[in-house]
């Protein structure tokens, strides 16, 4: 080549560099740069809304390019977010694309981790009628906002949650649902809109009834609530101690009021009645400490024959002369004597309080003697039919 021939082409790569630096990356490495970033701000692991976003952007980027380093990203985004069917899919995914997967211990454990995630944690699903509503799963130790109905790919520990479905123009389903450990929780329901709705006035003044409307328990009387349902007809149940019930019925209109009520006069009230667990428990428990007494009592009395015979036998040994034998089987009486004098005065211990608790036990037994205290206040939003109300104890 000649030097003017090779001028040219240098020349010709100079003006073509700048536009390569220029270029812009593919589309797949745009969105996966913006899933990532999102997940880097603060906070942002612990919002299922901009982990919600972050995954959005891999999934494009995944449909684009089918790159490993997209796909774990995305499973440790939907791991983040709960979504742990989908993670485990997309780690199963590595498995098979990605061959130096098993030499990523970390890949594995998340995978192992997941598989046992699933395991112990139900699919929880929701749906309403209309759709959109906002789903809150809630528990004393964890509030997951689920998103809008209809709602997939939710796992849930097992236990007790309150779960909360709202959707403007519509009253909201507020009710407690129990996850049993491998059986998914589908929850449906049919909203109602709020033209459709009306106001019930519940009025229930004797004592210690337990009321019931549609038969959800509103709580205990006297009670006095207003709340929203569905229009149609609604019965009131309220019954005492003694099985004695008091029933009233109400046609509501769309929009309208109607009130339930029951007297004072009407129903001859009893107090709670006593509980009877206090008194088993005692007795239960008394019981139990005065056989675990005994059994301490029987060991030690045989630590106390063994330091006797072990004693016998240092004894010998001296009379033998072998000193080395005595003074070690005379180490063991000492240690078996300790022993037996310990596990005596525990013996002692437990089976006494025992005892007293037995007699505590029976003497409350027999003369049923446990005061019946009143509910705490108490308030919650109770299903009723299509629609929902506050009820409680105040």
């Amino acid at each position: 080549m000649t030097a003017p021939a090779s001028l040219r082409l240098a020349f010709g790569l100079t003006l073509l560099l700048p536009r390569w630096a220029a270029a812009e990356p593919p589309e797949w490495v745009r969105l996966h740069g913006e899933g990532i970033a999102i997940t880097q701000t603060p906070g942002a692991r612990q919002d299922l809304v901009r982990l919600g976003q972050a995954a959005e952007k891999l999934e494009a980027a995944l449909k684009l390019h089918g790159d490993p380093t997209l796909v774990w990203d995305l499973a440790n985004i939907e791991k983040l977010g709960g979504h742990h069917a989908r993670a485990a899919e997309l780690f199963n995914q590595l498995v098979a694309t990605w061959p130096d997967y098993e030499k990523n211990p970390k890949a594995r454990a998340y995978l192992n981790d997941l598989n046992e995630t699933l395991r112990l944690t139900p699919e929880v699903r929701f749906d309403t009628e209309p759709a959109g509503a906002q789903v809150l799963l809630k528990s004393d130790a964890r509030s997951v906002e689920a998103g809008a109905t209809p709602v997939r790919d939710v796992y849930a520990k097992p236990g007790e949650y309150r779960l909360s479905m709202r959707l403007p123009g519509y009253l909201p389903v507020e009710e407690t649902v129990a996850v049993q450990v491998g059986e998914a929780l589908i929850v449906k329901r049919k909203l109602v809109s709020e033209r459709e709705a009306g106001t019930l006035k519940v009025r229930v003044e004797p004592e210690w009834l337990r009321v019931e409307l549609d038969g959800q328990v509103l709580g205990t009387s006297p009670l006095r609530r207003s709340v929203q349902v569905a229009a149609g007809v609604h019965q009131l149940h309220a019954v005492d101690a003694a099985g004695t019930a008091v029933d009233r019925t109400a046609k509501l209109a769309a929009g309208g009021t109607a009130t339930l009520t029951v007297e004072a006069a009407e129903v001859a009230t009893a107090p709670e009645p006593q509980s009877s667990k206090g008194p088993v428990i005692l007795l239960g428990a008394g019981g139990a400490a005065v056989v675990t007494g005994g059994v301490l009592l029987a060991l030690a009395v045989g630590k106390s024959g063994d330091s006797d015979a072990a004693a016998r036998a240092s004894e010998k040994a001296f009379g033998r002369g072998d000193v080395e034998t005595g003074n070690s089987r005379g180490k063991v009486a000492v240690s078996l004597s300790k022993d037996a004098a310990t596990w005596g005065t525990a013996g002692y211990v437990v089976g006494g309080l025992g005892l007293a608790a037995a007699g505590a036990g029976l003497y409350w037994r027999v003369t049923g003697d446990e005061a019946a205290a009143p509910d705490e206040p108490t308030a919650a939003v109770v299903p009723l039919g299509w629609g929902v109300g506050l009820g409680g104890r105040f």
